[in-house]
Parts: structure tokens; C-alpha cells; sequence
């Protein structure tokens, strides 16, 4: 038996900084864990103005899963790494770290609904295929790992783990296979991309470095993103 739940404003009231984060990893450190966070949406923060700006990031000491005492609580298994979760946390001193203040303080975001693709996208003509690689910075068979926007004013982002590099460029980050790489997607437009991509999809891409924005973008053209296997 564990105590009642708090509501948003007890949670709060306890919390030292609160909001969205995304969970960037989960290790063993010492007898315990730690999830490391990076803030999407802060709530509440209490920190020092310079350390707000400076730092988005958060270590959260889990509590132990080994709960033998009637009222204990463990938050094992609430910090799924790659996920994003509404979290409420104190910080403590003598641990240099943060805790979930209570039972009930952290929740996973609803999954926004998934796009479902009837069928595969089916490949260009080897002659736009060639043309299509030879205008391209990158060209590549990849797993569409997930496709999410942080927060409502975000870009719509596509994650892209490299199984084979096809062709790569000097521009950007430096890429290889089994990395991941970020495409920032069009929704509106000429060439909306924005369906060209399902969580789970072996794709082949032509992408192009973005030199004003994060991540890439799709090769301009309809046809600049299909199935892998689909021909």
C-alpha cells in the first residue's frame, strides 16, 4: 500500500524543476540508476537563471526497485530511454542529483497517432534514380526509427539509423552506418514530405545537408524517398 496521489499542484509545490523531457539514457551508477534528461518544456525551475539558460539537461537518481517496506515506491521503469515524459523532480544535495518527488510525479506522453502506409513507397526509374543520387549530399538505406515533433512549435523531425551509405558528402555532421541522422520534414509546399517516412520502414533516401536549420532534408522532388525492397 502506497500513500494517496498528489494532484499537478502538490507535485508541483514539491518539485524543484518539472516539465517534458526526453530520456536520453538509462545507467547503472553505483548501487543504482541514473536516467539522464533533456528538457523539451520547462514548468517549473528553480535553478539559477545562467544554469537554466546554459543547461537543459538533468541526472535523475532512481529509486530503488527493491521495495520491501509497506508505503515505499520505486520510479524503476519510468524513464524508458528515447521516450518523452512529464516528469516532477527535487534535487538532492547530498546525491548531486535529482528524485521524482513522488509515486505518481512522472508520466509517459501520449504516442501522437502513427502514420500507417497502405503500401510501399515504390522506386523512380533507374535513370531518376542516377539523377536523383548525383544532385543528392547524401544518399543512404536507412530505418526510420521514429517520426515526432519535440513540441507543438518544433519542426516535424524524421530519425534515420544509417544501414548502408549509399553516398555521403562533406557537409554536415560526419556520418556512418549504424548512426543515426535527423531530417527535418516538409509539411506544406510544392513537395511535402511529411508521409514519405513510418517509424519502422527500411527507406532508401536522397537527402541534402540544411546549411539554415538542424538535420536534413529531403532531396527536392517526389519520388526522393522509397520502400527499400519495393521495386
Amino acid at each position: 500500500m502506497v500513500a494517496a496521489p498528489l494532484d499537478r499542484s502538490g507535485l508541483l509545490a514539491r518539485s524543484d524543476l518539472a516539465g517534458r523531457a526526453r530520456v536520453v539514457s538509462l545507467a547503472q551508477r553505483g548501487a543504482g540508476m541514473e536516467a539522464r534528461l533533456r528538457f523539451v518544456e520547462i514548468v517549473k525551475d528553480d535553478r539559477p537563471r545562467l544554469l537554466r539558460w546554459l543547461r537543459r539537461t538533468a541526472v535523475v537518481r532512481l529509486r530503488s526497485a527493491n521495495v520491501r517496506t509497506l508505503g515505499e515506491w520505486t520510479d524503476s521503469g519510468a524513464y524508458p530511454p528515447g521516450r518523452i515524459v512529464t516528469t516532477h523532480l527535487a534535487w538532492n544535495a547530498e546525491a548531486k542529483a535529482y528524485e521524482t518527488v513522488w509515486w505518481n510525479a512522472v508520466w509517459p506522453d501520449a504516442p501522437a497517432p502513427a502514420f500507417q502506409r497502405v503500401a510501399p513507397l515504390p522506386p523512380p526509374p533507374p535513370d531518376e534514380q542516377r539523377a536523383m543520387a548525383e544532385s543528392s549530399d547524401v544518399v543512404a538505406v536507412a530505418r526510420v526509427t521514429r517520426v515526432e515533433r519535440e513540441t507543438p512549435s518544433h519542426p516535424l523531425m524524421a530519425e534515420l539509423r544509417l544501414k548502408r551509405i549509399v553516398k555521403a558528402c562533406d557537409r554536415g555532421p560526419p556520418l556512418a552506418e549504424g548512426a543515426t541522422c535527423l531530417v527535418r520534414l516538409r509539411e506544406h509546399g510544392p513537395w511535402p514530405d511529411k508521409d514519405l517516412f513510418q517509424a519502422g520502414e527500411d527507406v532508401i533516401a536522397n537527402l541534402d545537408w540544411n546549411p539554415y536549420g538542424f538535420g536534413f532534408l529531403v532531396t527536392t522532388g517526389a519520388k526522393a524517398v522509397w520502400t527499400a525492397g519495393g521495386a
